[in-house]
């Protein structure tokens, strides 16, 4: 979404990137978070053995995966180029996140005692947010590294 807003909008990315490299950064981008969902689903395993809950790799993987949902579709609000619309729309996709964590885990872990599972949800809220800011961080060595690749014609 970002590659095709900077192609849109492009006072807002392609200023800082020319078109081809905007394109590595958001290729780029992608596959780690390919690759962030299934270590995610590890951890969230590991963190469930430790409270005792012992879920399968399955249930992990399903919170892992639907969880950041509402984050995946935020980036569709970037069309719109004001930054208030988006600021919005990012907090809301936050929260409902934080929600389907919440209220995923009982169900997906299949969990009846309530503190257990806020413990669990606070174990698993501070992964998620530990691997959202790894991302960001991915994202911005990227793009630094990107700006000084030199690509030919």
């Amino acid at each position: 979404m970002i590659y095709l807003t900077g192609g849109k909008h492009g006072l807002l990315f392609l200023n800082l990137l020319p078109d081809d490299k905007l394109r590595v950064v958001a290729v780029i981008f992608f596959v780690i978070q390919l690759v962030v969902v299934p270590i995610m689903a590890v951890i969230i395993r590991q963190l469930a053995e430790v409270a005792q809950i012992h879920p399968t790799y399955g249930d992990s993987f399903i919170l892992a995966a639907v969880a950041p949902t509402p984050l995946w579709l935020a980036p569709i609000f970037l069309f719109i180029p004001d930054i208030y619309v988006n600021s919005v729309v990012i907090t809301v996709a936050m929260m409902a996140a934080v929600g389907l964590m919440y209220f995923g885990i009982p169900t997906i872990f299949r969990i009846k005692d309530s503190g257990q599972s806020f413990l669990f949800f606070g174990a698993v809220l501070m992964a998620g947010l530990m691997a959202w800011v790894f991302m960001m961080v991915c994202t911005l060595v990227i793009w630094g590294s990107v700006q000084n690749l030199h690509f030919t014609h």
